[in-house]
């Protein structure tokens, strides 16, 4: 697994560098070395991390699709793996563009293992606000909103200078 963490840091350091070409070929040799080891693995651990790193490979050469595939085998071997989980809300949300998925996947998985992590918070907020957005509404929709402070806030909710108590300014409120 070392030899394959060690390619794909190579190639991050070679994209860095404005090597795009170099860095591809480096992350084809990894996703090979990958196959080559899950051809043979018998170990679901060994095999969910495998295609983790395969899926981290895609990623990095902006196969997306390819890339949740990878994450979504890898998660079938270890159910349980908050990274694989991560990977794949990180995927659909920022590129794939299908929150209502990494949406519920969050609610359904993670927050319910950590509610208080503000990384998945703060993704549950973005998936909220492009379904919003997709959908045509704003965030003072009737009924209230979500703002990011986690906090619901009916209309209600808000001083006149958009402040709601919780710290965050609201341009949007009143």
């Amino acid at each position: 697994m070392q030899e394959i963490d060690q390619l794909i840091c190579k190639a991050i350091d070679l994209m860095v560098d404005g090597k795009g070409a170099e860095a591809e070929k480096t992350l084809e040799n990894a996703i090979a070395r990958v196959r080559a080891r899950l051809a043979s693995e018998t170990d679901d651990g060994t095999a969910a991390r495998l295609h983790e790193r395969k899926g981290d490979s895609l990623a990095l050469m902006a196969e997306h699709e390819q890339a949740l595939l990878s994450y979504e085998e890898g998660l079938k071997r270890d159910p349980a793996s908050r990274d694989l989980l991560w990977k794949i809300v990180s995927v659909l949300l920022e590129n794939l563009e299908r929150p209502e998925e990494a949406l519920s996947i969050l609610e359904k998985n993670l927050l319910p293992l950590d509610p208080e992590n503000q990384r998945y918070l703060e993704a549950r907020d973005a998936a909220r606000a492009q379904l919003r957005h997709a959908d045509g509404t704003d965030s003072a929709e009737e009924g209230g909103h979500e703002c990011g402070c986690g906090h619901d806030h009916g209309h209600e909710g808000h001083g006149h200078d958009g402040s709601c108590g919780c710290g965050h300014s609201h341009p949007y409120a009143n």
